[in-house]
């Protein structure tokens, strides 16, 4: 596959689009929905599939069957599912983490350490310890197999984790949604920033397979990008032929080839042999949430469809499973401060308090939600099918007066109620449905029927302005009634178009969702301004959703074409329409997302599941505690405290030494409501502050808080530590401290400062003369500073001596060994001494012995003084021109072994083999050696560092044309030598490393784009390819190629090729590479038409499918088996690739092929294809014409069609599904009953391609319609 790694980023068919944020929406714990989330496959090919809030499923068939596996599980909702190399099972649910050893029968909770609390994700690392990722509380780990767990967050500031990997190493890489990529070298103790080259900061998985290094990551917003060295930096993935960067599941073949699931579009497939680039299979899911791959190779996918899907192919071609959920969707509505009712039928209604946290069920049950909406006096109204209820506390509900019949929508504004319903009454067949209108002036206590417009079909949507006009979506339209449903009028005839939504601003401007886009009025309807929602390159996107919040920002669902389907998209704008921002990378495609807004401006949305968007504005800033404002002289590890806030999940914690925060001290983000800052500096001014944080949405920031640390210990100058013969009065000095006001000096007899000499305090001064000390006696003394607000540490604790002693020796220490023979002897300064005498001798008692004679130094240059490799003895003393001290007590230390002499290879030589052999003298009495490499003279970058018993060293595989330098010394276990000089030379050129075609690869093209990798120092490639592995038959051969690819064209198919290449430069050729071999294929045709499984097809036909390169010729089978062997079609001398076959017969089986020849060479079959034809023959596919039209389309709930046949015959109506089948029946019976307009319900079909087809006794029509709901 072609990278982009560590390259200029490439902007091709994907861009990222303006958006708030790429984490807008969070998702809400509603029990109900069925959203399969997340899934996983044990060793033994047994699927897991968790449905949010739910249950667990498990399939012991491939997703044919499933049944319940939640056996002690206590929270559904599961945020992950891990399966262990040991086919151990884990559960990351947001109420901890649950263990099934036995496939899912039973699971066991882990959560000792670690709480019920949001697990996002488990891992475990090669040395077996187990890695939890949190939202909030970051990493945990367990090295007990989870028996018990302990955080370890060390350098991790975002601790919001959403996924985990191990690279071949074991280090640990982590993600995070929101701060990008993090990694720990040492199994989780301590974390590092590590997002080098990625682009977006929201990580949603990654992947990896176990016998390669590159690791692979999926992000939201920013694609797919892989790390070659441990994760230490990513390069972007190609991007060709993606359509969605907004990755929700990634998983590898064995070849590496990627699979990915997007919010909207679909799966993808990374095609890096054929196409080069990203490829869409065919398959009905649009939004993904989980893909997972068996060790069968089975790969299985989950959405927001309700049908799961599977491919066998890696991914080429997918097919349905059992269904895990109805197409049901949720309705609900939100208001007041946080209030949901909310119901996935035909669970029961719930309702929820706290901005959708927790959930209660109501008493309606047995009730079909359809619409709500809320009263300025607390009161709740509630359509189901079975009438309008009200409620005062979303729990317990009442019926009003409409009862009996189906209320279809309610809406509520200055005081009026309106109310539409639809009442179906039985028979057979069932009359149609009579729908009404009804208003109330005194909040539902009384309603009265009003007018309801003439054949105008059941009321969707309705608003009612400040005005007390009513807006409804009736059928494709939207209407309008001044006087309270007395009336109404019909504002959007003239437009053309469907409405599928209304919403009003605050100013009553009118907003309508249309299949054509967004259109405002002004003036009540009467005419309407168009709004341009675009996406892309794409203009005037559809609208099928409208929301406009108490703030006046207006949320629109825009619908993206996607080939046969449409994918959705969220946009808002907060001037009116007039311009829009997209929030296209928070949004998964469903089959039916509706919007909702509460009285504080939060967003709410319903697909498979419920999400929110918390308005910042309403979002209260959290209050800062501890330490407390103004605080003074704190310790230097501080516990930071702040109060909780109702709405934040996370909350974002800063500090500075700056007020605005421009450079920051520490920073965490983190769900607790404490962090320990134990890295504090002594005597400065500190400021922070918290913030509370849901997802994207911020509240304020806190009151800034303010402290300073406290003062830092004296830094003491005179006498210096371990002094001697100071005299009897000596003067103390140290440094002075910033903000000190005054210093204390304590002086004792012992380093207790049991025994007080001195205990002087309220010294302004950083001098002090002593009293009198007694002679040749040892002291002890040490500083602290005040001021107001505390005081400091005291200092270090110094010593001295009065008059004098014996010199203290400091260094070599005694028994030192490998003393450089250039090095000094070090001792304590003696005060009052003028010189001093050193004795050095290579015996114990001093025998042979020199005296040298130091002044004005307390250290002594051992050059030409000592040799290698032996042992020394010395000591001091003291003197001036009155007295001498005692000589010290003697130290004994061992000088350094000698240097080696370097042999081979000779210094500064060149074209020296990858592996070279170093040589050097051997030294006999050690025998043991250290050798350092490196690229650089300085070796602060050491390549091999290796210690060996012979005198030579053969390092392996280092870098071609490189320069390298090297050093050897004597080391032991005890023992180490001084280094010898360092010598260089510069290796030849590397050996080639061929990369594509691979080795013993099929199947080529005949044109291919050779590619090896590069070598350094190389300035021409050299490639040569034969038939034959000695190379003797050359079909090509190239030098002085100076990148490192080239493009050879015309190969033969079905042939074998050996191919090798080497380099060149100034200074000589490198070997040759290892020689590959490849064969090429024969390419085979693509069949276009008629299309697989087709049905209905006409008996004279011409059959297509794609050109191939060098194609000389097409041989066309056509047969009634699928052997071939009843041949009814055979011509293998096409010269196009198209062919008439006229003649076939009336509703018969087919099955065809096609392959194609080079010359003289046949290539290999295509696929096999079937087809029917025709029941009768005559089969006519048309658009819109006089004979039959269909409207509108794409249809919403209801089809209208415009029949126009004169001929008496009967005649059938049907609908047909995209694979042709049959799925409803709409009409039996004579023409002539059924010419003109007809409306035809189809509220029961989910969104989708179908056909309608229209069957006589000598043609069949068939029209193309898309449903969107």
């Amino acid at each position: 596959m072609a990278k982009k790694l560590f390259a200029v980023l490439l902007f091709l068919s994907i861009a990222i689009l303006p958006s708030f944020s790429q984490d807008y929406f969070g998702q809400l714990s509603f029990p109900d929905g069925l959203n399969p989330q997340v899934s996983g496959v044990d060793s033994t090919d047994i699927l897991y599939v968790g449905l949010w809030g739910n249950s667990l499923k498990k399939s012991l068939d491939g997703g044919k069957s499933w049944s319940n596996a939640m056996t002690g599980v206590t929270n559904l909702f599961i945020n992950d599912i891990y399966v262990s190399p040991q086919n151990k099972i884990y559960l990351s649910t947001q109420g901890g983490i649950f263990l099934s050893t036995n496939q899912g029968a039973t699971w066991t909770a882990l959560n000792n350490g670690i709480g019920a609390q949001n697990v996002t994700c488990v891992r475990q690392h090669k040395s077996g310890m187990l890695i939890a990722g949190t939202y909030g509380k970051g990493v945990y780990i367990s090295t007990n197999g989870g028996t018990s767990w302990a955080q370890s967050n060390t350098g991790l500031p975002y601790r919001a984790i959403s996924s985990i990997e191990m690279s071949g190493y074991g280090y640990i890489i982590l993600g995070t949604y929101g701060s990008g990529v993090y990694q720990s070298r040492d199994t989780a103790k301590t974390w590092s920033r590590s997002n080098s080259g990625i682009l977006s900061k929201y990580i949603k998985s990654f992947a990896k397979l176990a016998i390669y290094p590159d690791i692979y990551v999926a992000t939201n917003g920013a694609g797919v990008y892989v790390s070659p060295n441990e994760g230490v930096s990513w390069g972007e993935e190609d991007t060709t032929g993606l359509l969605d960067n907004n990755i929700t599941a990634l998983i590898l073949d064995d070849d590496r080839e990627e699979i990915i699931g997007t919010r909207n579009a679909g799966i993808q497939y990374f095609d890096k042999y054929l196409w080069n680039q990203w490829r869409t299979p065919f398959q009905s899911n649009v939004g993904i949430t989980s893909i997972t791959r068996s060790k069968s190779g089975v790969i299985y996918s989950f959405g927001t469809e309700s049908n799961p899907m599977l491919s066998t192919n890696n991914g080429r071609n997918w097919t349905q499973m059992q269904t895990l959920r109805n197409q049901t969707p949720i309705k609900f509505l939100s208001w007041g401060n946080g209030n949901i009712l909310a119901q996935y039928s035909p669970e029961v209604i719930k309702y929820s308090n706290d901005y959708g946290r927790t959930w209660q069920n109501t008493d309606l049950t047995n009730n079909t939600l359809a619409t709500v909406c809320a009263v300025e006096n607390n009161l709740i109204f509630a359509g189901t099918d079975k009438g309008l209820y009200v409620s005062s506390d979303g729990i317990n509900w009442a019926s009003t007066s409409i009862t009996g019949t189906g209320v279809t929508g309610v809406a509520y504004k200055s005081g009026l109620v309106a109310v539409g319903t639809m009442k179906v009454s039985p028979g057979t067949p069932p009359p149609p449905p009579v729908c009404s209108f009804y208003t109330s002036n005194d909040y539902g206590a009384t309603f009265t029927q009003k007018n309801y417009p003439i054949d105008s079909t059941p009321i969707v949507r309705m608003k009612v302005s400040s005005g007390n006009d009513i807006y409804t979506t009736m059928g494709n339209d939207l209407w309008r009634s001044i006087n309270q449903g007395t009336s109404w009028e019909n504002m959007t005839a003239s437009l053309g178009f469907s409405v599928t939504d209304v919403s009003l601003n605050s100013s009553d401007n009118v907003f309508i969702a249309t299949y054509n886009g967004m259109y405002r009025s002004q003036n009540r309807g009467q005419s309407w301004i168009y709004t341009n929602i675009h996406f892309l390159d794409t203009d005037s996107l559809g609208v099928s959703k409208i929301n406009i919040n108490n703030d006046n920002v207006i949320y629109a669902v825009g619908l993206i074409p996607r080939s046969s389907t449409m994918a959705s998209g969220l946009w808002s704008s907060t001037d009116n329409g007039n311009t829009w921002d997209s929030l296209y990378t928070n949004l998964t495609t469903a089959n039916h997302i509706d919007l909702s807004s509460d009285g504080e401006s939060n967003l709410y949305i319903a697909s498979t599941s419920l999400f929110k968007h918390l308005n910042p504005q309403q979002m209260a800033a959290p209050a800062a505690i501890l330490p407390q404002n103004n605080t003074k002289s704190a310790d230097l590890s501080q516990t930071f405290k702040w109060s909780t806030t109702t709405k934040a999940d996370l909350y974002e914690w800063q500090l500075s030494e700056y007020t605005d925060f421009g450079l920051l001290k520490s920073w965490v983000v983190q769900s607790d409501t404490s962090y320990l800052e134990s890295n504090l500096d002594f005597n400065k001014t500190y400021y922070w502050h918290v913030r509370a944080k849901y997802h994207d949405s911020y509240s304020n920031w806190s009151d800034v808080f303010t402290f300073s640390t406290m003062l830092n210990a004296p830094i003491l100058i005179n006498p210096p530590n371990n002094s001697l013969g100071l005299p009897i009065v000596p003067t103390f000095d140290w440094y002075k401290v910033a903000h000190a006001d005054y210093y204390h000096l304590q002086l004792a007899t012992d380093n207790k400062f049991a025994d007080l000499i001195m205990d002087s305090d309220s010294l302004a001064d950083t001098t002090l003369v002593s009293d009198p000390l007694q002679i040749n006696k040892s002291y002890f003394w040490r500083v602290k500073a005040y001021n107001e607000d505390g005081e400091s540490p005291w200092s270090e604790i110094w010593n001295f001596q009065t008059t004098f002693g014996a010199p203290i020796l400091i260094s070599p220490r005694n028994d030192s060994v490998d003393v450089t023979i250039n090095g000094k002897l070090l001792w304590g300064n003696v005060q009052s001494a003028t010189y001093y005498n050193v004795m050095l001798s290579d015996s114990a008692n001093f025998n042979n012995s020199q005296t040298f004679k130091v002044t004005s130094a307390t250290n002594f240059d051992l050059n030409s003084h000592i040799n290698y490799d032996k042992d020394y003895y010395w000591k001091v003393q003291a003197g001036n021109t009155q007295q001498l001290s005692n000589y010290s007590e003697p130290w004994h230390f061992t000088s350094i072994i000698a240097p080696l002499d370097l042999l081979l290879p000779a210094n500064n030589t060149k074209n020296q083999s990858i592996s070279p052999t170093l040589t050097w003298t051997e030294n006999a009495k050690y025998g043991s050696y250290e050798i350092l490499i490196s690229e650089l003279s300085t070796f602060q970058n050491v390549l091999i560092d290796t210690i060996i018993t012979s005198p030579s060293y053969t390092p392996k595989n280092l870098k071609g044309y490189t320069k390298y330098f090297w050093k050897g010394r004597v080391k032991t276990e005890n023992r180490q030598g001084e280094f010898s000089q360092t010598w260089n030379f510069q290796t030849e050129l590397a050996q080639i490393g061929l990369r594509f075609p691979t080795n013993n690869s099929k199947g080529q093209k005949t044109t291919i784009p050779f590619l090896w990798f590069s070598t350094n120092g190389a300035k021409y490639y050299f490639l040569q390819i034969a038939r034959d592995v000695n190379f003797n038959d050359l079909i090509f051969s190239m030098d002085s190629i100076q990148a490192f690819t080239y493009e050879v064209k015309n190969l033969l198919p079905k042939s074998t090729y050996f191919w090798r290449v080497r380099a060149s430069n100034d200074d000589g050729v490198s070997a040759w590479s290892e020689v590959w071999i490849f064969e090429t294929g024969s390419p085979v045709p693509i069949l276009r038409y008629p299309e697989n499984e087709a049905q209905q097809v006409p008996i004279n036909l011409t059959f297509t499918w794609d050109t191939l390169e060098n194609a000389t010729s097409y041989f066309l089978q056509v047969s009634t088996d699928n052997t071939f062997n009843q041949l009814i079609y055979s011509n293998e001398n096409i010269l196009t690739n198209s062919q008439e076959v006229p003649g076939l017969g009336i509703n018969t089986t087919y099955y065809w092929r096609v392959r194609a020849k080079f010359g003289d060479i046949d290539g290999d079959w295509s696929d096999i294809w079937t087809f029917r034809t025709t029941t009768n023959g005559i089969f006519e596919y048309t658009d819109n014409n006089e004979i039959l039209s269909i409207y509108p389309n794409p249809v919403l709930s209801e089809l209208h069609l415009n029949i126009n046949i004169i001929n008496a015959e009967n005649c059938e109506i049907n609908i047909l599904d995209a694979y042709s089948r049959r799925i409803k029946t709409l009409y039996n019976g004579l023409v002539e009953n059924i010419n003109g307009v007809h409306s035809f319900a189809i509220n029961n079909l989910p969104s989708g391609l179908y056909f309608l087809e229209f069957k006589t006794s000598s043609k069949i029509y068939v029209r193309k319609f898309i449903i969107i709901k």
